[in-house]
């Protein structure tokens, strides 16, 4: 009896144990299977309607150097068919001869679009240029000396490069290192129109075609067309050292007239004898040329510091 109850209850105890053992079993399978199983699929998205990409923007055009127009010139108003007096003089053998003042000046006065109203208003700067020339000149007395002694006869015609040391050497007496041309400057200031400047240069130039001998014929042989032109070029480069060169011979002339307030500038044995010597040659001189020669040869016993000095003296004394 006591073995049968032991019988049932562990049949009892084995019947609990499978029980609970399926319902592990159970559970874990279910757990398993929801684990495994495959998830329903998501709503499949509708695509939208089909819109191509915008094409890129076309490139920039390489760009254009846009030129601007030039300026064009104003065409100068032809010059007057007036009547005036030449500046071409000749002699009886038929030689142009040379002016006596700067070829701008000479041209001026005879310029029939000139008139007395101008030669009025440009009164004072004519005055203003002639003492800017004559402290020029002075300055650069070395310059002034080596013209007066023969710069321009080492020109060889025949070789352009002789033009150089020339140039180089004349420089401070030309522009821009000095004034311009009268005609030039009285334009730049407005005292002339261009028409009336234009006519100024017409003379002037006429004047020196007619001193350089004219022009040539074509048949004329290629050596001596070379050398007809090395000496018109020679002539128009000493016409841009007129001014400053008639300045100075001005100078020597009315330090002429004062000489005796002056002779104590001249120290050594030598100067005080061609002081004398000058003395008495200019008071037979009858012209202008002819005080100018003495005033020369009496400056060539000075040195250039004494000449600067002198005429330096010689305008204090102008009052």
């Amino acid at each position: 009896m006591h073995s049968t109850n032991q019988l049932l209850g562990t049949v009892r105890t084995t019947r609990a144990a499978l029980a609970a053992a399926l319902l592990v079993v159970s559970g874990l399978a279910t757990s398993a299977m929801s684990q495994v199983a495959t998830p329903p699929p998501a709503e499949v998205p509708v695509p939208k309607e089909f819109i191509p990409a915008p094409p890129p923007p076309p490139a920039p055009a390489p760009a254009q150097r846009v030129t601007p127009p030039r300026p064009t010139r104003a065409q100068p108003e032809p010059l007057p068919d007036i009547k005036y007096e030449s500046l071409i003089k000749r002699d009886a053998q038929g030689v142009v001869q040379p002016l006596g003042e700067p070829a701008h000046f000479a041209a001026l006065r005879v310029n029939p679009l000139v008139d007395q109203k101008i030669w009025s208003e440009i009164g004072d700067y004519l005055t203003e240029r002639r003492r800017g020339f004559e402290q020029l000149v002075i300055n650069h007395m070395d310059v002034i000396d080596q013209i007066e002694n023969g710069l321009f006869d080492q020109i060889d015609f025949n070789n352009p490069e002789s033009f150089g040391p020339v140039v180089r050497v004349t420089k401070p007496l030309t522009p821009p290192d000095a004034p311009r041309s009268l005609t030039d400057e009285l334009r730049r200031r407005g005292s002339l129109t261009q028409q009336q400047a234009a006519f100024n240069s017409k003379i002037v130039r006429e004047y020196s075609l007619a001193y350089v001998g004219g022009t040539l014929p074509e048949d004329a042989p290629p050596e001596v067309k070379t050398a007809h032109a090395a000496q018109a070029v020679s002539y128009l480069y000493r016409q841009t050292l007129e001014e400053p060169m008639f300045v100075y011979h001005d100078l020597l002339v009315e330090t002429a007239g004062r000489l005796d307030q002056l002779g104590g500038m001249f120290e050594s044995a030598e100067q005080k004898a061609a002081f004398n010597a000058a003395k008495a040659q200019l008071a037979k001189a009858g012209n202008k040329w002819e005080r100018l020669g003495v005033m020369r040869e009496l400056f060539s016993t000075l040195t250039v510091d004494q000449r600067k000095e002198l005429l330096r003296k010689s305008l204090a004394l102008r009052g």
